[in-house]
């Protein structure tokens, strides 16, 4: 009986742990280091007072490999020219496969998607979710917009439907940047012939879709 208690009293600790996480691991590694985060309602950046206008530049089963990504916030849909450099892609973006994902299953050939940093393991620990994980699902279904970096005219807009591992890193700094897309939301960029021989995109750009002002807070990272 005593032993039951136990297991019973670590179980009540670990839904309370669920329940009370409050922020990902990429959040408040962009707070620690920013000291906002952008697209954060409780936490928002400042944007510049420049005029000028910039273009954007911000698991899952894969197909391929990525490396390093970066994310860009608008109200949707935005003039190109209100979209803010946030996280810029220094490497491929590949696509999933679909399935059974961790905000439920989907498909990759007809859903538009993207699938972010899932964190230190693969495992639900809600502590451990990059951006999510099947113990943090606060972000799913959350709009992004993403695009090739310095065209803004090329910008899509998609939920996140997924996590993924990107090459098992455990490094915030990496993973936070990092984002995969549907085969569908692959198409939609209309690849190249490179990058339809090596099935990646390259040099794009992301954030949540919540720009100041835009009141899609729904859309707000936490």
């Amino acid at each position: 009986m005593h032993r039951l208690s136990i297991i019973l009293g670590l179980a009540l600790v670990s839904s309370f742990a669920i329940a009370t996480q409050k922020h990902s691991i990429c959040y408040n590694y962009f707070l620690a280091k920013d000291k906002c985060v952008f697209g954060s309602t409780e936490h928002p950046c400042k944007e510049p007072k420049s005029h000028t206008k910039k273009a954007c530049s911000s698991g899952a089963v894969f197909k391929h490999s990525v490396k390093h990504i970066m994310h860009t916030p608008v109200s949707s849909p935005a003039s190109p020219s209100q979209l803010k450099r946030r996280y810029n892609t220094t490497g491929r973006t590949d696509y999933v496969d679909g399935g059974e994902g961790t905000c439920g299953n989907y498909n990759t050939d007809s859903q538009v998607g993207v699938c972010i940093w899932n964190g230190l393991t693969s495992g639900g620990e809600p502590e451990k979710a990059g951006w999510l994980n099947p113990g943090f699902t606060k972000n799913c279904g959350k709009e992004v917009y993403i695009q090739r970096q310095g065209l803004p005219h090329t910008v899509k807009y998609a939920p996140i439907l997924d996590s993924c591992n990107f090459d098992n890193t455990t490094d915030p700094a990496y993973g936070c940047f990092q984002i995969y897309v549907t085969a569908a939301l692959f198409d939609m960029f209309k690849p190249t012939k490179h990058e339809l021989d090596t099935g990646a995109l390259y040099n794009l750009t992301w954030d949540f879709n919540n720009l100041p002002g835009s009141g899609k807070p729904q859309n707000a990272p936490v």
